[in-house]
């Protein structure tokens, strides 16, 4: 449902997460929010005006029925000193279901209307406060998997990465500005031509790195979808428990005991994996094990990360072959399992099917080799030269996709140049540019843009 830009209604919602805790919150944003504060709310010690950013210990009252809700600390936040640079009114009280419910239906009836989905932040963005990247990186945030993911969040809200964009456009205009002088006057030369080296090394180059730099925010804000395939009982379930350090999967010999996929979060030093543990591979022998099937391969092809798990019980067939060869293009990591057991799998065939892929041995059934696998799989993932340790600055996907077309006008800039084309072309390069630059912060974001992002905020946010 699209967001509403009009800022002549007042919105509320609960911005706490529904349940039995000790303190619950109830927004309100818009004109009304104080004038409805004073309907509801009585301070214990009396007073003429509510101050701004002072905190009130009084009561909340239906003025309907006269009854007393709960005793409640309020707080006031004058325009444009708070977070949708609107009137804000929190009111603090204790939480439980029906209880805020009930406060946000007494809001209600006095004149202001529930908030869509991330309509707060919303009018934070419409009303000048934020722009679109600091309000993904609250998004991003509130999902972070990681310590890391946490401080690139916090590092993008406040606006690093905006002010990163900004001096690239302010380069481009630089450069645009130059052309247009060039357009205006031929013949003054009062201006020199921006050469292709000038663009490549002050914009061209910037964007590559940022754009690698988005594996970074994928990795420690939403975690490595990491899929465990292989064949039936070769220890897939065995192996998730073992990192898991719970029983979250059935463990049987019955083969096909998985039937569905089950998913864990696990942090390896802090990185964090998404674990799928998933059917194993055999012939289908009806029709749950052909739907089990159908979602491992899904998750396969989902996965940023592989652990191919090979029974070394067992020698190498057609199937763990099959398994290989889907998956060989991926980042795959093999754990060669059961050590503990004689082994019936001849190694150097093994080696030569697996063609270089690195390979940890391990026992899911008694502990053996598994802080090996923890290790070979935080080195695989990080060894990526896009990870850097000291990067401060990760796009996601819609702010990717956004400097991909910056840097392909650029590009195309730096070549007319070289073919010496009318600057004419080259100024549509640059201008093209510079629209996808403003995608970023939202200066140029359609309204479908701006809905599909906001509408994934909770309610109250």
């Amino acid at each position: 449902m699209p967001l509403n830009p009009s800022n002549t209604d007042t919105i509320a919602a609960v911005s706490t997460p529904l349940g039995v805790a000790g303190i619950g919150i109830v927004r309100i944003s818009g004109p009304d929010a104080k004038s409805i504060c004073k309907e509801i709310f009585k301070p214990k010690k009396s007073i003429t005006n509510l101050q701004s950013h002072r905190l009130y210990l009084g009561y909340l009252y239906d003025r309907e029925t006269g009854s007393t809700i709960d005793e409640v600390l309020v707080s006031y936040m004058a325009a444009p000193h708070s977070y949708t640079r609107e009137d804000v009114v929190e009111i603090n009280t204790h939480s439980g279901y029906l209880l805020l419910s009930r406060i946000l239906e007494i809001i209600i009836k006095e004149g202001a209307r529930p908030a869509e989905p991330g309509e707060f932040t919303f009018r934070a963005f419409m009303n000048g406060r934020i722009d679109l990247t600091q309000a993904e990186a609250m998004m991003d945030l509130i999902h972070a998997q990681s310590e890391r993911g946490v401080y690139l969040s916090t590092n993008q809200m406040r606006g690093s990465f905006r002010l990163e964009v900004e001096h690239l456009r302010q380069r481009a205009i630089d450069c645009l500005a130059r052309i247009e002088l060039l357009i205006d006057y031929p013949d003054e030369n009062q201006a020199a031509v921006p050469d292709p080296d000038e663009i490549g090394q002050k914009l061209i180059k910037p964007l590559e790195k940022l754009i690698a730099s988005h594996e970074e925010e994928r990795v420690w804000i939403k975690g490595v979808g990491t899929a465990i395939v292989g064949r039936v009982n070769a220890g897939k379930s065995s192996l998730l428990n073992r990192l898991v350090k719970e029983e979250r999967a059935l463990v049987s010999s019955i083969p096909g005991t998985t039937r569905d996929v089950i998913e864990s979060t696990i942090y390896i030093r802090g990185l964090p994996l998404r674990l799928m543990d998933t059917a194993g591979f055999r012939l289908e022998k009806g029709i749950l094990e052909k739907k089990g099937m159908e979602k491992t391969i899904e998750k396969m092809q989902e996965a940023e990360l592989i652990l191919f798990i090979v029974d070394r019980s067992r020698p190498l067939n057609k199937i763990d072959m099959d398994i290989l060869a889907r998956i060989r293009k991926k980042q795959t990591l093999v754990v060669l399992n059961k050590i503990d057991l004689p082994s019936k799998i001849n190694r150097a065939a093994l080696l030569k099917a697996l063609g270089g892929l690195p390979l940890v041995e391990t026992s899911a059934l008694i502990g053996n080799g598994i802080e090996e696998l923890r290790r070979a799989i935080r080195m695989l993932v990080l060894s990526r030269k896009e990870l850097s340790p000291d990067n401060l600055l990760a796009p996601n996907i819609r702010q990717k996709e956004a400097l991909g077309k910056a840097y392909r006008s650029f590009v195309g800039a730096a070549k007319n140049l070289e073919l010496e084309m009318p600057l004419e072309i080259i100024a549509e390069d640059i201008n093209d540019a510079l629209a996808a630059l403003g995608e970023i912060g939202g200066e140029t974001a359609t309204e479908e843009v701006l809905d599909r992002i906001f509408s994934r905020f909770c309610l109250g946010k």
